[in-house]
């Protein structure tokens, strides 16, 4: 199996946001875990939860997250597509409401903890 371009487990704080709209919080973190060798869980410090697959032939992950129900605020029930890429320290997230199209990179530098 090809490790390239593979996430390893860990908690990865934010450094950046495309457009800054959102704002950038370096106290925001999500922890990858490897729950296959294919499928990785998503969990922020902020409440929202996803899942990721990834896809040997272009080297990234695709999937999907949301807020844990009653934590979204204005993006409660709102889900986001992401596609996840690994370039041996940072993870770049590139993410896409569902409801509105609008979409946004997010880059995660590794954590220690």
């Amino acid at each position: 199996m090809n490790n390239s371009g593979r996430i390893p487990d860990g908690t990865y704080r934010q450094i950046k946001v495309i457009p800054n709209d959102w704002g950038e919080n370096p106290n925001i973190t999500v922890t990858i875990i490897k729950e296959t060798p294919h499928i990785i869980r998503l969990v922020a410090n902020n409440q929202w939860i996803g899942y990721a697959v990834y896809n040997e032939s272009q080297g990234s992950y695709l999937g999907s997250w949301e807020w844990k129900q009653g934590t979204g605020g204005y993006y409660e029930a709102e889900v986001f597509d992401c596609l996840l890429s690994y370039d041996g320290s940072n993870v770049t997230m590139g993410v896409t409401s569902r409801k509105t199209g609008i979409g946004h990179t997010i880059i995660w530098a590794f954590k220690s903890v």
